[in-house]
């Protein structure tokens, strides 16, 4: 009984080691796992606070002060170049074409003979009218002679008064064949001088669209003639553009800088980049909006007086606006403009932080002239606006921004749409219709003179 007693305690003394085994390997995991958990902990604490001092510095940023001042009014736009006047040489009497006088593509003046057409036929029907004129007023001489002969025997009942009234029957006829045969004398002449061909006005002359030896017809375009001396500059204004230039004008917040020309003048920039040497003035604004385009066509006219070809017809080029001012414009790059759905968004700086903020604007060139939302002397991030957000820390860098190298000079009160109005009726130039009305009389008066001068 003993002995087994022995083994029993020896096999509860295993049984007891086994376990107390089991208890410290399971009190060294849990102590490994503890430290791990804790090393952990600490590791994420330490990044949440590397995290949040990162977040804390500020960005640097390129920034500049809202200004206020003075602004000329300048607007860029492209634009086409054409004649004042084009004129189809045509064709007044049908014929050979003997000759052409002129080299196609120079520069003509008015006057100068373009196209003979054969004039032999011409020349034989003046003869012949001058016959039949001639003749007819040696009738009309006779006939009136008798009529005063028959008139003057009349009160004495020397003659009867059938005689009488044949007499004067006899002197009207003949009177009306001397004004026919007068007519066709002059026919003549006009048809005779029409066989030269001359130009109605001076300017660039076109390919002919006919040779020597061809059979001309009455009617028949010749060629054509570009007035180049002055030129029109058509182009097209938004009509955003052209809303808030009106606004501005009723407002009072544009000056005109000029009192001595028209108000609204252009300057044109050719394709090479350099300024074309005389400034043109505006002489219309069309009086509805273009649907298509949504703009307002303009029209401006420029003086050409040596008839230079720097600018030519169906020439572009671009044209930029002048004669007025802003007055105490508030001013900003458009670098620091950021176009949203929601319309015109930049990032004022305060207390160190970027703040979102909408605005009402007009563009002109690289600059907005701000007419809501901003005031003078804040502070506007001007570059990298994909990466700043509604309050990040930033430290503006400011840089230089200065938009007027000098002052403009403001000389003219304005007193809203009106004053415009007035100023382009009154430097308005002659309209297309009074050119050619006068240049018609002047082309006229010189066929008269060629046709007086025919000595035939």
């Amino acid at each position: 009984m003993r002995g087994k007693r022995k083994g029993v305690k020896r096999i509860s003394y295993g049984i007891t080691a086994k376990h107390k085994g089991d208890k410290y390997f399971k009190g060294h995991i849990y102590f490994s796992l503890l430290i791990i958990i804790i090393l952990c902990l600490a590791l994420l604490t330490s990044c949440k606070k590397g995290n949040s001092n990162t977040s804390q510095l500020a960005l640097p940023v390129s920034a500049v002060k809202v200004l206020k001042l003075d602004l000329p009014w300048q607007l860029e736009y492209p634009a086409l170049v054409n004649a004042s006047l084009e004129v189809e040489v045509r064709a007044q009497v049908g014929g050979i074409l003997q000759a052409r006088n002129f080299q196609e593509g120079s520069f003509i003046k008015q006057g100068t003979p373009l196209f003979q057409i054969d004039e032999t036929d011409y020349v034989l029907a003046l003869k012949s009218a001058k016959g039949q004129y001639q003749q007819a007023k040696s009738v009309y001489e006779n006939d009136l002679l008798t009529f005063n002969r028959v008139k003057q025997l009349m009160p004495s009942n020397a003659v009867s008064r059938q005689d009488y009234d044949n007499a004067y029957a006899n002197y009207l006829a003949s009177k009306a064949e001397l004004d026919i045969a007068a007519s066709a004398l002059e026919s003549a002449k006009v048809n005779l001088a029409y066989t030269t061909v001359q130009a109605s006005i001076s300017g660039l002359i076109g390919q002919s669209s006919q040779t020597a030896g061809n059979l001309i017809t009455v009617n028949q375009v010749l060629t054509t003639i570009q007035q180049i001396d002055p030129l029109y500059i058509n182009f097209s204004m938004p009509v955003d553009d052209f809303y808030a230039l009106s606004s501005a004008y009723e407002t009072g917040t544009l000056d005109f800088t000029s009192q001595d020309s028209a108000p609204l003048s252009v300057e044109i920039i050719l394709p090479s980049g350099e300024t074309y040497d005389n400034i043109g003035q505006i002489i219309y604004f069309a009086g509805s909006e273009d649907g298509n385009t949504s703009s307002i066509n303009i029209k401006a006219q420029v003086a050409n007086p040596l008839n230079q070809r720097v600018l030519l017809p169906k020439q572009f080029v671009r044209v930029k606006l002048h004669g007025a001012n802003y007055k105490q414009a508030l001013v900003i790059p458009s670098s620091a403009i950021l176009q949203t759905t929601k319309g015109n968004l930049v990032y004022t700086v305060e207390d160190g932080k970027a703040k979102p903020v909408f605005i009402e604007m007009q563009s002109q060139g690289n600059l907005a002239i701000v007419t809501k939302g901003l005031q003078e002397g804040q502070t506007v991030i001007s570059g990298g606006l994909i990466k700043i957000r509604d309050g990040m820390p930033v430290t503006p860098e400011y840089e230089d921004f200065t938009p007027l190298k000098q002052p403009v000079k403001t000389v003219m009160k304005q007193n809203g749409t009106a004053a415009l109005d007035a100023l382009l009726q009154k430097y308005q130039p002659k309209s297309e219709q009074d050119i050619r009305t006068a240049l018609q009389k002047k082309s006229d008066l010189q066929n008269s003179k060629n046709i007086k001068g025919a000595d035939l």
